[in-house]
């Protein structure tokens, strides 16, 4: 399964605003590249039981996790080796390695629980929404209205939109492409780095591919610019968790 894909989960998150949750995240990935390791452990164990409890499965998390296990280990080398006092590897550089590896841990598991319970269009919404507000208020007053239609700068909530759906859509075009060279029998030879090689140019090829059909797609429904936006009410709800999401950066700049 997609890590990074919407899933039904259950509890109250999914009910949550997106404009919450990603003030949320903001905040918590703030918190977390400023606290120490026990209180940054406690965080990423309390978020890997909440996304658990809400239906995500771990083994998928693991698979995504791939990437960050090796750029962690290669930060741990890097930091240790040969540190100049004729010792090839230095012991004590590994609390900070993990110190690094358990922040970019707990990045990841947040943003993939915010993938997996949000829609990113509603994200979207909510900036083209605040662009036209702050776009109304810097208008000068009784200046005319030009008729010139509405570019694709006044719509950034499209743009980011795009952005943040590319990584679901990378995991699941690779996805694909790997089982289909799985059924295939490609890469079940010797020379592993050359169908990497053959896997990952695939793997843009059918990025472009899908960004240009994404593009048709627009073009057939006929979006404009301009497209009326309706966003859904913030509730209380919403708001306490924001207000939860700065006093947890707060605790943690006012801590160190």
């Amino acid at each position: 399964m997609n890590p990074f894909a919407l899933q039904p989960l259950a509890g109250p998150l999914p009910r949550l605003s997106a404009l919450a949750k990603a003030i949320f995240l903001i905040c918590l990935s703030l918190a977390a590249m400023r606290l120490d390791l026990l209180p940054l452990s406690l965080l990423f164990i309390l978020i890997l039981a909440l996304g658990g409890l809400m239906g995500l499965r771990l083994q998928d998390g693991v698979v995504a996790g791939r990437g960050l296990v090796i750029l962690a280990a290669f930060s741990a080398l890097a930091r240790g080796l040969f540190p100049g006092d004729g010792r090839i590897f230095a012991v004590e550089s590994l609390g900070a390695s993990t110190l690094y590896a358990l922040r970019l841990g707990t990045v990841f598991v947040s943003a993939r629980l915010f993938y997996a319970s949000t829609r990113l269009s509603e994200l979207g919404d909510y900036l083209s929404a605040g662009f036209r507000v702050l776009r109304r208020a810097a208008a000068f007053p009784g200046a005319r209205k030009r008729d010139r239609p509405p570019s694709l700068a006044s719509d950034p909530g499209m743009m980011l939109s795009l952005s943040l759906v590319f990584i679901p859509r990378a995991f699941e075009s690779y996805r694909r492409i790997r089982e289909s060279a799985e059924n295939r029998g490609f890469g079940a030879g010797k020379k592993r780095l050359a169908s990497g090689a053959a896997l990952l140019q695939a793997l843009i090829f059918s990025s472009i591919k899908n960004s240009l059909r994404t593009a048709e797609a627009m073009e057939a429904r006929a979006y404009s610019p301009g497209r009326r936006i309706i966003l859904p009410r913030i509730r209380p709800a919403d708001l306490l968790f924001v207000a939860f999401g700065l006093a947890l950066a707060a605790l943690a700049f006012l801590g160190t």
